[in-house]
């Protein structure tokens, strides 16, 4: 009968550990849940219900709570504790026994007057634990290109350099030719151009003279 109830709680995939005891076995998750179900294990469909709500599920005696169990208990340190089964299944000093030695955590009763009713309350109490996350997926295709930006506008005009050095002075330009002169009240004025420069004048006679 013990060999057909283990298989029982595979069937379902329930995780568990197994505590052997004389009048029963005390059954936990490996996980650390906020919850913790205790059910009887002097039978399996509390128990199966139970593990149905994925939280972690210790067994207990019908009146008695386990040494291994409560060491489970300490370990976890739930913040809410739920017994699954009316007085009958687990009594009165189990529930007691569980408060006491977890003062902070909340202990609540599920229970019907028959395992069916008792199953249906575990499933309305909704108190089932969150999923585990699953697998990260693979890396999406990268995505296309951006259109090009407009241009930047234009910058300001930078300030104006400073001057420059001046340049040597030019070399002396060739004589000039003087293209004439006039002659009033007797003075002789010579019209030379620009960087003419006379070394030597000769008077002469005409309209015209050359230097």
């Amino acid at each position: 009968m013990a060999f057909i109830r283990s298989r029982a709680f595979i069937a379902l995939g329930a995780l568990v550990v197994l505590f052997a005891t004389i009048g029963g076995m005390a059954v936990a998750q490996t996980s650390d849940p906020v919850r913790v179900m205790l059910a009887t294990g002097a039978d399996y469909p509390d128990a199966l219900s139970a593990a149905a709500t994925g939280n972690t599920v210790l067994l207990v005696n019908q009146g008695s709570l386990p040494s291994e169990t409560a060491s489970q208990l300490s370990a976890i340190d739930p913040d809410e504790v739920y017994i699954v089964g009316g007085t009958a299944v687990i009594a009165p000093i189990v529930e007691t026994s569980v408060a006491t030695l977890l003062p902070s955590a909340t202990v609540t009763r599920l229970a019907g007057p028959n395992r069916f009713a008792t199953a249906a309350a575990v499933a309305e109490a909704d108190i089932s634990a969150a999923g585990i996350p699953g697998p990260v997926g693979p890396q999406g295709p990268a995505g296309a290109d951006g259109a090009d930006g407009a241009d930047g506008a234009d910058g300001a005009t930078g300030p104006q350099g400073p001057q420059g050095p001046q340049g040597p002075a030019g070399a002396d330009g060739d004589p000039g030719v003087i293209t004439g002169y006039t002659n009033t009240l007797g003075t002789q004025t010579l019209n030379a151009g620009p960087g003419t420069r006379m070394t030597d004048v000769n008077a002469c006679g005409g309209i015209s003279c050359t230097v």
